[in-house]
């Protein structure tokens, strides 16, 4: 069997120690050991030691206006897959252009204990500040799903945090109702299962003091895209400017001004009206105090009132039931495959589910189908990854294989989905099944082809001439 996905399931507390770890700042830059600030600038920097913890390394991105003379702003990045490079990429461009110190954790993970994450953070916060000049006013944080509860945890933990970017996030249970001690950011794709945890994001940060922003963008459960990234670094130089963090800047106030008011001009042209008053409204709350915003806030009001707006906001509220039902089901088919006796069988799963229905949705456009793509994201992601995960460890393969099968009616070029199958059927005496689910697989490209003939889960198989024939297409298919 294969690990499809990865994303942090249960809320964890991050050691007492990261409370301390970013030491004061000192006099002088120049008294902080810089043996970092000689690398090259304007690159990214792969596989960097953590001195408190070789083990644990970063990637690491300097702009290209780096000057050790002076203190920079920090973003800690952590992926849930131990993606330095990949994530911190997606942050180059608004760090090369504000002026930021991008590092991005090789170790962090979900699905798992927190441990490796407080490792991960422990070595690398720590060095950071100790061998570049980084402006400890502006360190900020950044994740995506699991990881951006690890940047939450740390904000909240530590209280040295200036900033987070929560992509894909969800509150973390460990803090309870407790507003962020810090600016937030939360985004999240339109069809991400955590598009209504992130809005949940976003009005707990409301409860609080500090500035928080809520935007969305065209996808999935992912990471959000390059440009998207240098908004969100845009906005925090806005909050920088509000609070002080970084010298008045008339000038750079003005353009950033514009480039938001463009960005709602953009969607009001693309016939998201709705989306644009939302826009005027975000721009206007975070300009305040730093430009004159009476105009914009004339415009959101006269949006507002608009009828095209108020029968969006109405359709919203019926999509958002709408979801809030098919969630419901999505709970009572979960349950039942989790305990029923016997196991339920995969037509009644189905229906209980209204898959065909979420299906015929998901096709159609407009705001239910984003609806249905977000259920249809959650069932895969409970279907294909947990309830498999946990079977599989209580020894229950008879209730593997309606929760795979039920995943690959949801996303059936899933290779790795299809593979999993197979091996639940073979497990479970269904060989001509697995054959045919095993095929599949290989036929959308399962990585490592040449797997199936050592993994035990297909052992079963072995004898059969037809798994013989699908051996040898597995090797064609690895050949260089």
């Amino acid at each position: 069997m294969r690990n499809p996905m990865h994303r942090l399931r249960n809320p964890f507390l991050l050691l007492a120690a990261l409370a301390s770890v970013a030491p004061a700042q000192s006099p002088a830059p120049a008294a902080a050991p810089l043996k970092l600030a000689g690398l090259e600038r304007g690159v990214v920097h792969s596989g960097i030691a953590a001195r408190p913890d070789p083990t644990q390394t970063y990637d690491l991105y300097l702009p290209t206006a780096f000057d050790p003379a002076r203190r920079w702003p920090l973003l800690l990045v952590f992926d849930p897959r131990s993606r330095g490079r990949l994530a911190a990429e997606i942050f180059v461009p608004g760090a090369e252009r504000f002026g930021w110190i991008v590092a991005s954790s090789n170790n962090t993970r979900s699905d798992g204990p927190m441990e490796p994450n407080t490792r991960a953070v422990n070595a690398m916060f720590p060095d950071l500040m100790a061998r570049l000049p980084v402006d400890d006013r502006r360190i900020y944080a950044t994740g995506f799903s699991g990881g951006a509860i690890v940047a939450w945890v740390v904000g909240q933990r530590t209280g040295q945090i200036a900033g987070v970017i929560s992509v894909g996030g969800r509150p973390d249970a460990g803090f309870g109702d407790a507003p962020p001690g810090f600016a937030l950011w939360a985004t999240a794709g339109t069809h991400d299962f955590n598009y209504h945890r992130t809005r949940a994001l976003d009005e707990l940060a409301g409860k609080g003091s500090r500035a928080h922003r809520l935007e969305f963008f065209e996808g999935g459960h992912a990471w959000l895209g390059a440009e998207d990234a240098a908004r969100a670094l845009a906005w925090m130089e806005v909050v920088a400017l509000r609070e002080g963090r970084r010298p008045a800047d008339a000038a750079l106030v003005e353009r950033l001004l514009a480039e938001d008011l463009a960005g709602a001009e953009a969607l009001l042209a693309a016939g998201r009206a709705l989306a644009a008053q939302r826009r005027l409204h975000a721009v206007a709350d975070t300009f305040r105090g730093l430009a004159d915003i009476s105009a914009i806030e004339r415009r959101a009001a006269a949006l507002e009132a608009d009828p095209e707006v108020r029968r969006s906001i109405k359709e919203e509220s019926v999509t958002f039931r709408f979801e809030e039902g098919a969630r419901i089901r999505v709970g009572v088919a979960l349950a039942n495959l989790r305990s029923a006796e016997p196991v339920p069988a995969l037509a009644r799963l189905e229906a209980q589910l209204d898959l065909t229905r979420l299906l015929r949705h998901a096709a159609e456009g407009g705001p239910r189908a984003d609806a249905a793509l977000r259920v249809l994201a959650e069932v895969r992601s409970q279907f294909g990854f947990y309830l498999p995960r946990d079977f599989i460890a209580s020894g229950a393969w008879a209730r593997v294989v309606p929760s795979l099968r039920i995943a690959t009616r949801v996303a059936p070029d899933d290779a790795t989905l299809w593979y999993n199958l197979a091996c639940s059927e073979a497990r479970t005496g269904r060989a001509a099944e697995a054959l045919v689910s095993l095929e599949r697989a290989l036929d959308l490209g399962i990585p490592r082809p040449t797997q199936l003939e050592t993994d035990a889960d297909l052992a079963s198989l072995r004898s059969d001439p037809a798994f013989a024939r699908l051996v040898e297409k597995a090797r064609a298919a690895e050949k260089p």
